[in-house]
């Protein structure tokens, strides 16, 4: 992410330890010294808690790059601490549980490649989107509605490691509860919905796992996808 440069060689590693049941912490030190072979110094920085990542990247300076080691989360948080005009690139090492950017991308998980991106300065510009009320920044997707609301139970719930299903686990607990709102959805000026179920917008074509909602969705052209559904029934979510 970025146009950034590799001229100066002192890289900040945002690692959350327990990503991918503690992949992220296992491939740390190859990580280092690869980079290190290929002349770089790394300061490293392992989270402990949620907001961590974003305080950890908002109070950097003078590194030639971010290096995320994660999941989605994770990179979600190094987005929003990072001053964006300053222009300093994110390398992604995938570790977590989704990696929707990663597999977007075709990122590498092979610790020697990506030392080689890293070190090459090989940098794609992606769109950025931000959430108007609360000022936070995504890279991936936004949504309102069902899945907003069980990932907002599942993350107040959540201790440790975590696995693909446990979404499935939360998404039929929420269910139960959930009362379905109208949302109202505006496009480019024009409403579009006035009471729609559920509205993501996304900057790509992956929801996670094997879930494609909008497979024509490309994080390079200026544009976000928008994936509506009208109905406010259970049964039609």
């Amino acid at each position: 992410m970025g146009t950034g440069n590799m001229e100066r060689k002192r890289l900040k590693i945002i690692a959350n330890p327990v990503s991918g049941r503690g992949l992220a912490r296992k491939i740390i030190p190859r990580l280092r010294e690869e980079l290190a072979a290929r002349g770089f110094e790394t300061e490293l920085f392992l989270t402990d808690k949620r907001g961590a990542a974003r305080a950890s990247a908002a109070a950097a300076d003078g590194y030639a790059a971010f290096v995320c080691v994660g999941g989605d989360g994770t990179i979600s948080e190094v987005i929003n601490g990072i001053d964006l005009d300053r222009d300093v690139p994110i390398a992604v090492v995938p570790a977590g549980t989704g990696n929707v950017l990663a597999k977007e991308l075709k990122i590498p998980r092979h610790i020697g490649r990506l030392s080689e991106i890293v070190a090459r300065g090989s940098t794609v510009s992606i769109d950025v989107g931000v959430d108007a009320v609360q000022g936070r920044r995504f890279c991936m997707m936004a949504s309102a509605g069902f899945d907003s609301a069980v990932v907002h139970q599942f993350s107040i719930a959540r201790k440790g490691t975590m696995h693909m299903w446990q979404y499935l686990l939360w998404g039929m607990k929420v269910v139960e509860s959930y009362a379905m709102q109208p949302i109202r959805v505006e496009v480019d000026g024009k409403v579009v919905e006035k009471k729609a179920g559920y509205v993501l917008v996304s900057n790509v074509r992956s929801y996670g796992g094997p879930l494609t909602f909008l497979p024509q969705a490309d994080p390079h052209d200026g544009l976000f996808d928008i994936f509506v559904i009208r109905r406010r029934r259970k049964r039609d979510l």
